[in-house]
């Protein structure tokens, strides 16, 4: 019997017991990704059409936003915050579930201009403007944006230093001088070639700078 008909049967089990509950510990996680796929939809719909509640322990930040309808994300046994896939993906309130639920380019930066309800902030060579409240002129930050909400122009001061393809997208890393960024695009740019950054300000996050600095709070242990 394969690992997926097994994975079935597990569950099948558990549910002929009458059960309206569900305990599944990284129920895919010794699957092939094709396997895997296939199943974490199974399994949604599953609990979905026989009503069922379902704790999904998983390791696999993408399986979790696949499945779930809350997500709890926990470091160190305790719980950094809790909420819907979409909001904590996009919109979360911690630095740590940025860094943690997905890839993030997390930077540190310095605002340099600040209005009612917006913040520019300078990072290396350039500038980012984001929506934001109770930040000061020269204060220091944490901003944070998804590789694949940027976009990219070409004719800018940075430079392409790698490109490879990952889940259908180029991803790219630019550096300008001493500060690199990660972005996923559909459109093919050339290794070396000089581009523009941009990001629209809706999908920009701007934090508080950590007490115990950046690297602590990202820290999974």
């Amino acid at each position: 019997m394969s690992g997926g008909m097994q994975q079935k049967a597990a569950v099948a089990r558990a549910l002929a017991t009458g059960t309206s509950l569900l305990l599944l510990d990284e129920p895919l996680s010794m699957l092939d990704a094709k396997v895997r796929e296939k199943l974490r939809y199974e399994l949604r719909k599953i609990v979905k059409d026989l009503d069922l509640t379902a704790i999904h322990v998983t390791h696999d930040q993408e399986e979790a936003i696949a499945i779930s309808d809350r997500i709890f994300i926990m470091r160190r046994g305790e719980i950094v915050e809790y909420g819907n896939p979409i909001d904590l993906y996009l919109s979360p309130r911690k630095i740590f579930t940025s860094y943690f639920l997905g890839e993030s380019n997390v930077l540190e930066g310095i605002v340099i201009d600040r209005k009612s309800d917006e913040v520019e902030v300078q990072i290396g060579n350039i500038s980012l403007k984001a929506y934001g409240e109770g930040f000061q002129k020269d204060e220091r930050v944490v901003v944070i944006f998804r590789p694949e909400l940027a976009r990219l122009e070409p004719g800018g001061s940075m430079r392409i230093v790698e490109r490879s393809i990952e889940k259908g997208y180029y991803r790219y890393i630019l550096k300008d001088k001493s500060q690199k960024f990660i972005v996923k695009t559909f459109e093919k740019f050339d290794i070396d070639g000089k581009i523009d950054l941009r990001i629209p300000k809706e999908y920009v996050r701007v934090y508080k700078y950590p007490e115990r600095g950046l690297n602590n709070e990202i820290a999974l242990r």
